[in-house]
């Protein structure tokens, strides 16, 4: 039956976190790696500097943590396009929320992928409400 099915990359990520998983159907998964960006669960009030005379003295809070946010899409990106080439998988289901699909997009260089996005937050999910999710998705895994 696994001969009639390809593979396919699945990344489950946010602006901190990614999965990476390599799937054949959406019940067969085996986990590629994880990534986390610790400064990427920072909060605005974070990305300012206490001066001694304990002033804040607010950096461009807006942009620190957008360039954080596509510091951290670029690495999710090209850490994609390595397991696209080791595993000789040329289809990815990015599940993400909208903001982060969004840094992913502005940074994406993602070669010669089909690439297949769901505006979804699936960081917290476990395996079964990941395979759900890839069903709900209707992903086309016959070959």
């Amino acid at each position: 039956m696994l001969n009639n099915v390809k593979k396919m990359l699945i990344l489950i990520a946010d602006g901190s976190y990614a999965s990476f998983y390599v799937a054949q159907g959406p019940d067969n998964l085996t986990l590629l790696d994880e990534i986390e960006d610790p400064k990427g669960r920072l909060k605005e009030q974070d990305f300012t500097a206490k001066g001694k005379d304990n002033n804040s003295l607010p950096y461009e809070k807006d942009s620190k943590k957008t360039i954080e946010q596509q510091t951290f899409a670029a690495e999710v990106i090209h850490i994609l396009n390595k397991f696209s080439q080791e595993t000789k998988v040329k289809e990815v289901c990015i599940f993400a929320p909208a903001k982060f699909l969004g840094a992913i997009n502005k940074e994406k260089t993602l070669k010669e992928l089909d690439v297949f996005e769901v505006s979804k937050d699936l960081v917290h999910a476990n395996i079964d409400q990941i395979s759900q999710a890839i069903r709900q998705a209707d992903l086309n895994f016959v070959i």
